[in-house]
């Protein structure tokens, strides 16, 4: 009798202690340890900020890179793991560098393994001949005065426009960038660079530092979609290929090169994949390794009247992969207007795929739309509604750039906020994983 009253009384206690601790949240509900009510807006200037890139750091401390007062400088700033700006970085969490009297951006960051926070993008977007442009950051923000001239280096590539959309670390400290050269021109190619740990072009890396690619004839080819280097050194770059002579047959396109700037013959066509979703253009924005596989996401369709976010898994051949929704390839219609997966990322613990962009696109409240896939291509029906999981974080048009995971698997998705006067913000969401 006793035994069983002390087993009640344990199980009571045991009830009422599960009673006392919040229920777990569902995955994909934002998370409202992080920001306010899982959200965070951060005002740099008051004439518009954007976040193009996010990284985490090991210790689970965010950076964000865009631009401030409407492009006219580099924006860096770095948050706790809650969300709350970090006061031990730059003038209270947040950086600008100017590269000179023209508009300069940052399009994407990478963190080295001493810390270092490297920014890419462009600079001298208003002028008739913009350049990349990158800069380099110790972990206190400060500019690192051993990269560059002052933390600072600028490319020009062609007389024609050209600027960086993805940076990556290589294991040694060299500096991988690919962007667009001649993006003005007739004829714009991929481009990628690679720099030495001092911020000096690599003499062994194509012709003095630099590769342009062209995917034949009269295409408009930029890289824009994103960088992977692969544990092997091959570099893979993913944006798209327009023919000039038929505007909209846009395609997603990658690129391979092997350590030494060649195109790797074993990858796709001698180096070089494209993948047609429909009629219309399609382009890559984002790229993540899944293992030895490449996955590529992006927007199907950006001009017909209702595009739709696309996804792709390629092998280490650069064929699709057959195992991935309908022969390698998923495209997700959110809602009546236009949708778009800008990033994705790889969740560590499952491999299931993390995307985040926009919905409603070209409608009257565009909004953050992330969604969580299985490895075989199918919307998780775990995650939000669905798979999918909509943010309205401001009164007009919101938008995610860029995707990370922390260490705790929480999603940050990052991008910019608008309110109703047409001032845009940093934004952050942090998402139950």
């Amino acid at each position: 009798m006793r035994v069983r009253t002390l087993a009640c009384a344990l199980a009571s206690a045991g009830l009422l202690a599960a009673l006392a601790r919040p229920a777990a949240a569902a995955p994909g509900s934002l998370d409202p340890s992080f920001g306010t009510n899982g959200i965070v807006r951060t005002d740099l200037t008051p004439k518009g900020d954007t976040a193009y890139a996010v990284a985490v750091q090991p210790d689970g401390r965010i950076v964000a890179a865009g631009s401030a007062a409407n492009s006219a400088t580099f924006a860096v700033v770095r948050y706790l793991r809650d969300g709350a700006l970090d006061p031990s970085f730059g003038n209270g969490g947040v950086v600008r560098t100017d590269f000179g009297p023209y508009q300069d951006a940052a399009h994407a960051v990478a963190i080295q393994s001493d810390g270092d926070i490297v920014a890419a993008g462009v600079e001298g977007a208003n002028r008739p001949n913009s350049s990349i442009a990158l800069a380099r950051y110790l972990p206190d923000g400060t500019p690192d005065p051993a990269f560059g001239t002052g933390g600072k280096v600028t490319t020009p590539v062609s007389p024609k426009d050209d600027e960086a959309d993805g940076v990556r670390i290589e294991s040694g400290g060299d500096i991988v960038v690919a962007g667009g050269a001649g993006l003005n021109g007739t004829n714009p190619d991929f481009v990628v660079l690679r720099y030495t740990p001092d911020g000096v072009l690599d003499p062994s890396f194509g012709t003095k530092g630099i590769v342009r690619t062209d995917f034949g004839g009269d295409s408009f080819d930029w890289a824009i979609g994103g960088l992977v280097v692969q544990p092997n050194g091959d570099i893979v770059a993913g944006g798209y290929s327009i023919r000039v002579s038929s505007p909209s047959d846009g395609r997603f396109a990658l690129a391979r090169y092997l350590p030494g700037g060649n195109l790797d013959p074993s990858f796709g066509n001698d180096g070089l994949v494209t993948t047609n979703f429909t009629t219309h253009t399609d382009y890559i924005s984002g790229l993540a390794l899944d293992g030895s596989d490449i996955v590529a996401v992006g927007e199907a369709g950006t001009r017909s009247s209702r595009d739709t976010a696309a996804l792709a898994r390629y092998t280490p051949a650069g064929k699709l992969d057959p195992t991935f929704g309908t022969g390698g390839t998923v495209t997700t219609d959110y809602g009546p207007f236009g949708d778009a997966a800008a990033a994705v990322a790889i969740d560590p613990s499952t491999q299931d795929l993390v995307t985040a962009g926009a919905i409603g696109l070209g409608g009257p409240n565009p909004k953050f739309a992330v969604c969580r896939y299985t490895p075989a291509g199918k919307l998780d029906p775990t995650f939000g509604k669905g798979g999918e999981v909509f943010s309205d974080l401001g009164p007009s048009d919101d938008h995610a750039n860029a995707v990370a995971i922390q260490p705790s698997g929480r999603i940050i998705a990052a991008g910019v906020a608008r309110s109703g006067s047409g001032n845009s913000k940093f934004a952050l969401a942090g998402y139950e994983s």
